[in-house]
């Protein structure tokens, strides 16, 4: 299956790939207006982005909602009609701008709200976390003070009809993943056989390292504050599979609820469910269609619940 990943999949840089990059800049986007056939662990599904990079059939430049996370807000394995942000917008008659992208972690989630997400003048942003994978990409990576600095003080592009609307010149792509990008699978490759050899480890492990829990709250912290002057609701969801690192999640949403930032936490909603095993992808550990219809359904029930939204009478929904 790994060598069918290689060969079949299109998490890659090459033409029939869907990132692109634009050195010295370490984020990978996703090619705008970009189709291509997706294959991962023996999944098949279909990809495509709109004019912005953003994986959605339309074109748009407002939103009510961004969603910024990883690969399960992108909706690894799933057809675009089956994401957990599709489900929220037929759930809620909401615009939800899908910002999830494979392989982000906290700094990139936030760079993509100030290059992206703010521009689309939401009402709301939802700063998805699986905290045990977050915190291993915190700690594996290890962003310098240097780059964390000038995140944090990055300038934000206000208006989206100001961002280029085609991919880059043929020039700026790159061919093949850099070598940074093949140390750090590498890395997180050894670190997951350990982890398996040696059975799950306590949450002091990742807790030792203070500095990746410093930068991973700060950026949060950060992503609340560009959200706050501009009179957008900010909240952090928990993905369900937080289970190995509670000390630490718990640590965390303390820690925010200290600073006044709403968590919504979506592993009740998935432990109660009858569904259970059907809720991910067998042998990959992505939501599966059924597992993203809970998870919209759970923050739809959130946004309401902590003011986000409120229901009219009818079923019209205000934001």
């Amino acid at each position: 299956m790994p060598l069918q990943n290689l060969i079949l999949g299109r998490y890659g840089f090459g033409p029939g790939d869907i990132y692109y990059q634009v050195p010295p800049s370490p984020l990978h986007r996703l090619k705008p207006d970009f189709r291509a056939s997706m294959f991962y662990n023996g999944y098949r599904w279909e990809h495509r982005t709109n004019a912005l990079g953003i994986r959605d059939d339309d074109f748009f430049t407002r939103a009510d909602l961004v969603l910024l996370g990883d690969s399960m807000v992108y909706g690894h394995g799933l057809d675009f009609r089956d994401t957990l942000s599709e489900n929220l917008e037929r759930r809620s008659g909401l615009r939800a701008a899908n910002l999830g992208v494979q392989g982000d972690y906290p700094p990139f989630e936030l760079a993509r709200l100030e290059e992206t997400g703010l521009a689309l003048k939401p009402k709301a942003v939802l700063f998805f976390t699986e905290l045990d994978q977050d915190m291993e990409d915190m700690i594996l990576r290890r962003p310098s003070d240097k780059d964390v600095q000038a995140l944090l003080s990055a300038p934000v592009l206000e208006n989206p009809q100001a961002r280029r609307l085609e991919p880059p010149p043929a020039l700026a792509w790159r061919s093949w993943p850099s070598v940074k990008v093949f140390r750090f699978m590498a890395r997180r490759a050894l670190r997951g056989l350990k982890q398996e050899s040696s059975g799950p480890q306590p949450s002091a492990d990742l807790d030792m390292d203070s500095r990746a829990f410093e930068v991973f709250f700060r950026v949060i912290e950060k992503a609340r504050d560009l959200c706050s002057e501009r009179g957008i609701a900010f909240a952090v969801v928990f993905h369900p599979q937080t289970v190995r690192e509670r000390a630490l999640k718990e640590k965390l949403a303390a820690a925010l609820k200290e600073k006044g930032i709403a968590t919504f936490d979506l592993g009740p909603a998935f432990a109660a469910s009858p569904l259970r095993g059907a809720l991910f992808l067998r042998g990959d550990g992505h939501y599966s269609a059924q597992g993203a219809a809970l998870a919209a359904q759970a923050v739809y029930e959130e946004l309401l619940k902590n003011g986000f939204i409120s229901e009219k009478p009818g079923g019209n929904i205000a934001v």
